[in-house]
C-alpha cells in the first residue's frame, strides 16, 4: 500500500511541547522493541529499571477524534495495536502526511495512518493529524499549535509512554518534522527519535544548519532513489550536514543517524514503516531518575 503526495514548502514557526522530558537520549537493546519484554535494562550500568513513563490514559474505541486548540479544531486519526493494554505504557508515533490537495486532508491522514498500521509494529500507537491549509498542506502558525493539543488528547486517552514519543513525516510533513525536532524554537526535547521520508532541510528558514540544534535527536532518513520531487542528491547533502554537525552514521553503540534508500520515487508504504521503526524503536528518553518507582 503506498500513496504519493506533492511537495510543499513551509516556513518554521515556534512550537512549545506540553510534555516535560529529559534532553538525554540513550540507545536500548534491540529486544526493547518487543512489546512483550518488560525488563528495561540496557543502560550504562545494566541496572533493571522501568524505562516507561506512562501518561495513564484509558483505551478509546474510536478511530478518529476532533479536539479543540487555540488554533482551532483539529481532527486526528489513530490506530492502536490489537494487543494494546492500558496497564502497559505504549510508544506513540506522530505521523504527518504530505500535501494533500484541496480538501484532501482527511484521506491523506487516514491513508498514512493505515500504511503505518499495516506495518504491524506490535505495540506502537499511530497518530496522524490533519493539516490546516486550504490546499491540503501545513500552516505552521496553526498546525504546530494543534499538534500540541493532539498530543495532550492522545496522552489522556491512551497510556502513552512519554519517554517513547517518535515523529515521522512524508514530503511536506517531513519538512515540518525537521523543524519541530531541530529548531531551538521548535520542540527539540519532544522526540526519542524522528524520521523523514522525502524530506529536506532547506524547506525551513534557519534549519539548514543542524549544528544549531539544541539536541542531536536520533534520526532515520528514508529516500527513494528515483524521487522526482525531492531529489536524492539533495537528501544526500542533508546527510552530510548532519554528519558534519556531529550525528554519527557509523554502525555501533553511538549511532544516531540512519540513511536508507529504496528503489522507488516519491512514495511511502508499509514496508518502509517497518524499516524506519526498526531503527527508531531502539531509542528512548532516559528519565531524570534512573530507577523509577
Amino acid at each position: 500500500m503506498c500513496r504519493s503526495y506533492r511537495q510543499l514548502g513551509l516556513l518554521l514557526t515556534s512550537f512549545m511541547t506540553c510534555f516535560s522530558v529529559s534532553a538525554a537520549t540513550q540507545p536500548v537493546p534491540a529486544w526493547r522493541c518487543n512489546a512483550d519484554v518488560l525488563v528495561a535494562s540496557g543502560f550504562e550500568d545494566e541496572t533493571p529499571v522501568r524505562a516507561s513513563l506512562g501518561s495513564g490514559g484509558a483505551f478509546p474505541q474510536q478511530s478518529q477524534l476532533t479536539v479543540s486548540s487555540t488554533g482551532g479544531a483539529v481532527t486526528y486519526h489513530f490506530d492502536v495495536p490489537a494487543d494494546y493494554s492500558p496497564a502497559r505504557p505504549a510508544p506513540l508515533i506522530i505521523a504527518l502526511h504530505g500535501a494533500a490537495g484541496p480538501g484532501g486532508q482527511p484521506f491523506a491522514a487516514s491513508d498514512i495512518r493505515d500504511a503505518w498500521a499495516l506495518a504491524g509494529l506490535s505495540d506502537a500507537i499511530i497518530v496522524a493529524q490533519e493539516s490546516s491549509g486550504s490546499m491540503g498542506g501545513w500552516v505552521p502558525s496553526t498546525d504546530l499549535v494543534k499538534l500540541r493539543a493532539v498530543l495532550a488528547s492522545a496522552s489522556a486517552l491512551y497510556n502513552v509512554d512519554l519517554n517513547r514519543i517518535y515523529g515521522w513525516g512524508f514530503s511536506a510533513g517531513a519538512h515540518i518534522m525537521h523543524g519541530i525536532a531541530l529548531a531551538p524554537s521548535g520542540a527539540p526535547n519532544l522526540f526519542a527519535g524522528y524520521s523523514v521520508s522525502a524530506g529536506r532541510l532547506d524547506q525551513f528558514a534557519g534549519v539548514t544548519a543542524p549544528q544549531n540544534a539544541p539536541r542531536k535527536v536520533p534520526l532515520h532518513i528514508h529516500q527513494g532513489i528515483n524521487d522526482g520531487v525531492v531529489p536524492l542528491n539533495i537528501v544526500q547533502a542533508d546527510v552530510v550536514r548532519f554528519q558534519d554537525a556531529g550525528w554519527i552514521s557509523a554502525a555501533g553503540p553511538g549511532q544516531n543517524l540512519y540513511f536508507e534508500t529504496f528503489e522507488g520515487g516519491h512514495e511511502f508504504e508499509s514496508a518502509h514503516a517497518q524499516r524506519i521503526w526498526a531503527n527508531l524503536c531502539r531509542f528512548a528518553e532516559v528519565p531524570s531518575l534512573r530507577t523509577l518507582p
